[in-house]
C-alpha cells in the first residue's frame, strides 16, 4: 500500500481502531524478520479516535463527578445517573441507537447546566 494509512473513527467503533491499528503494527514486525531491508508492508502513521469511547459501558460514568464539581444538583444528579443505567442496559443488550440516543440526553443535560466561561 503506498502513501500514508490512517485510520480515523469515531463513537463505538472506537474499541476497535486500536485493536485494528495494532494488530497491523505487529504482523508488519512479523512480516519485516522476513527480509534483509526496511520493508513497510502498510504505511500506518497512527490512528485518530475521534471520541475515546473504547469501552462505553465503563466509561458513562460521570453524574458523580458533574455533581461534585458544581455542573449538576441533586435531582439533576438523579436523573443523570438514571439515564447512565438505562444506556447501560441498552448496550448490554445490543441496542446501540437506544443506548446513544439515552446518553445524548444526559449530555445535553449537563451542556445546558455548564457554566459559561
Amino acid at each position: 500500500m503506498g502513501g500514508n494509512t490512517k485510520q480515523t473513527v469515531s463513537f463505538l467503533v472506537g474499541k476497535w481502531a486500536p485493536a485494528i491499528a495494532y494488530k497491523i503494527h505487529e504482523q508488519n514486525e512479523i512480516l519485516q524478520s522476513y527480509f534483509s531491508r526496511p520493508v513497510d508492508f502498510i504505511r500506518l502513521k497512527g490512528v485518530l479516535v475521534g471520541s475515546g469511547f473504547t469501552d462505553p459501558i465503563n466509561q458513562i460514568d460521570y453524574g458523580d463527578f458533574y455533581y461534585n464539581v458544581g455542573i449538576l444538583d441533586e435531582q439533576e444528579r438523579a436523573f443523570f445517573k438514571a439515564q447512565e443505567r438505562l444506556a447501560k442496559t441498552y448496550i448490554r443488550s445490543q441496542q446501540w441507537r437506544a443506548a446513544f440516543e439515552v446518553w445524548m440526553v444526559a449530555k445535553l443535560l449537563q451542556n445546558f447546566n455548564t457554566p459559561k466561561m
